[in-house]
């Protein structure tokens, strides 16, 4: 799914002005991220750094309040688990008409055009978000539940 940005433009008709931001949100991301800079895949920042939860918050909020950059309109579901511990999401992408999505991977340009905006410029027109009971949620329901059974059981005889 290719999505457009905020104003209606495509990734690929970054203006001369986002390619400036480009250069200032590397920057600072590399400032940022120390060495681990080096393993950053500029079209799936997060994804390339294993952030899911807390990471990927905390490196966004740092994002916004370098670039005064309004996040509500961010939806964290659609690109990572938020979820933490992470693992035990509890919100799926799908598309319209249901069917399961991949995250969407956040890019550098993504970042600058954000920078540029002063507010995050993707929309999320093409898809929604899925509630689902974590697996470990249940298993642990269940589990619990047998270990009463047991120990209520040691009181029959």
């Amino acid at each position: 799914h290719h999505l457009d940005h905020a104003d209606g433009r495509r990734r690929a008709e970054l203006s001369q002005h986002v390619m400036d931001y480009r250069g200032e949100v590397a920057r600072w991301l590399e400032s940022y991220l120390g060495p681990d800079f080096a393993s950053v895949d500029p079209s799936d920042l997060l994804g390339s750094l294993g952030y899911e939860g807390d990471d990927a918050d905390e490196l966004l909020s740092a994002f916004a309040e370098r670039f005064e950059v309004d996040l509500t309109t961010l939806n964290p579901w659609y690109h990572y688990d938020a979820d933490e511990p992470p693992y035990f999401r509890r919100y799926r992408p799908v598309s319209l008409d249901g069917q399961k999505l991949d995250d969407l991977p956040i890019a550098l340009d993504d970042l600058a055009r954000s920078a540029e905006l002063r507010t995050w410029s993707m929309v999320y027109a093409d898809r929604t978000l899925v509630y689902r009971r974590p697996v470990i949620f249940v298993v642990g329901a269940i589990v619990f539940a047998i270990l009463i059974a047991a120990w209520l059981a040691t009181f029959a005889f």
